[in-house]
């Protein structure tokens, strides 16, 4: 029997993303919510730095963020839903004339 067809490549962007002047506990929070994304998402680099910008409240932290967000092909079912979609939504009633007395 032939051997099954190789699964398709993920694909990627990258992200970079800063978060300023939050509270330690609200960086934290954010880097904790990235675990629950619907994508896999892989950080590269992060670091948070004591102090904010200017005028900043005390005891504020920036986040400095760098990765990669992950998706996959779509699927042939949902690339035919997608085109179906499409072709409803460009889809546009046709104008009949109406009768005048």
């Amino acid at each position: 029997a032939p051997a099954p067809a190789p699964a398709a490549l993920l694909s990627y962007s990258t992200v970079t993303l800063s978060l300023k002047n939050s509270s330690f506990n609200q960086a934290v929070s954010y880097l904790n919510s990235l675990e629950n994304l619907d994508r896999a998402f892989l950080i590269t680099n992060v670091d948070i730095v004591s102090g904010g910008a200017e005028g900043a409240a005390p005891g504020s932290v920036t986040l400095n963020l760098n990765g990669r967000i992950y998706v996959r092909p779509p699927t042939a079912d949902e690339e035919k839903a997608a085109a179906d979609a499409s072709a409803a939504a460009s889809a546009s009633p046709e104008a009949s004339p109406s009768a005048t007395p």
